[in-house]
Order: C-alpha cells, then structure tokens, then sequence
C-alpha cells in the first residue's frame, strides 16, 4: 500500500491526495522512543505545511522530466498533437511531455487543507483539477493517454518526512529541548553544544543507549 490515498472524483471532478505524517513516522522508525518524541512536532502546522510544500515540488520535479508516480516516463505525444498549432505556440520544439503546456495546472498545485496529523494536496482553481484528472486516468475529451504524475514512490516521501524533520530540529533550540525531554524523561542539564551534538545522532540513527 502506498503512503497516501487519493480521490479522483468525476468526470469534473478536482483530485486530491492526503498523506498521514504519522503512519509516514511509523514506516521510517520502529524506535518508540523517537516515535514519541517525534509525533508532537509532526503534528505542528507549519511542519506539516513544509512536508506538504516539499511533496509538492518534488511531484512537481518529477512531472518536468516526464516521470509518473511510479517512475515511468510518460507517453509521447501523438503526432496530430505535436502538429497543431497550440503545440507549436507553447512547446516550440520541445517533444518530451511534461504536462506544462501553459503551466497553469502546475502552479495551481498546492496543500489546500491539513488535518490534525496530515496534508491533503489538490489544486486551487477547480478547472485545473478537472485538467489535471483527465491526465490521471485517461477521461478527457481528447482522448490523451494516461499520464499519471498525482503522487510519488513511498521512497520519495520517507526521504521528505526525515528531510522536514531534521531540518525542523536543527533550526530549533525549543524543537531540540522538547525532543530530547521527551526522550529522556526529564529536562537535560547539558550544554545547547551537547544538545545539539546529541539530537544529531539521535535522528541519524547513531545514537547508542
């Protein structure tokens, strides 16, 4: 199962991934300890903002070079399309399909809504996300074929969650006071140098004990 859920709607309808911070926690660390001490700061707003935003560029990364969710490059575009004269005004001569054409379906790409341990993705204008639709599954007017970028490996996101996270701590005295506490049990009485040494290790992996 992936590490995220999608809802495609109708034939008009607006697309819309939501993943679960925690059970992204859960399938990158077994230590209870650091799932402890970690579950309060992924539920943060602005941390789950960030996983969000992060997840969105990297999707969209991926759709410029023409790669779907699973890692499979997108189907050329027919030959009638790559002669029309709306190909030629926004592509030039550009023949690797990227989804782009105006590039207002990308940017309309955003974390529209969190929940209390998650981020739902979708697009902000509803005619994009109908666009957008048609290239996910196949059902559009034109009959384009599927090009399914609406999401990303399991990999990607793990690397994102643990991205987010130390970049959160690190650049967080409270944020690595509150997580070693809450590892330790008590308040520590070292040094902000120990600290800050100490909560590296520990969300590296290297710390023993």
């Amino acid at each position: 199962m992936p590490l995220y859920t999608r809802k495609l709607g109708g034939k008009s309808g607006n697309p819309k991934l939501q993943i679960d911070l925690i059970e992204v926690l859960h399938r990158i660390e077994s230590d209870t300890r650091k799932i402890r001490a970690i579950t309060p700061i992924i539920k943060r707003e602005d941390v789950k903002q960030e996983f969000g935003a992060r997840i969105v560029e990297e999707i969209l990364k991926r759709t410029n070079k023409g790669v779907d969710k699973d890692d499979k490059g997108f189907k050329s575009y027919s030959k009638t399309y790559r002669q029309s004269d709306i190909f030629k005004i926004y592509k030039g001569r550009k023949l690797k399909p990227d989804l782009k054409l105006t590039g207002e379906m990308q940017s309309s790409l955003n974390v529209v809504k969190t929940t209390a341990t998650g981020v739902i993705i979708s697009f902000i204008d509803q005619e994009d996300g109908s666009k957008a639709r048609g290239h996910i599954v196949g059902d559009n007017p034109n009959k384009m074929p599927i090009r399914d970028f609406f999401g990303l490996p399991d990999e990607d996101i793990e690397k994102i969650m643990n991205e987010t996270i130390k970049e959160y701590t690190s650049g967080s005295l409270q944020a690595q006071m509150s997580l070693m506490d809450a590892v330790l049990g008590e308040p520590i009485l070292a040094t902000v140098g120990d600290q800050s040494a100490f909560l590296g290790e520990f969300l590296l992996g290297t710390e023993n004990g």
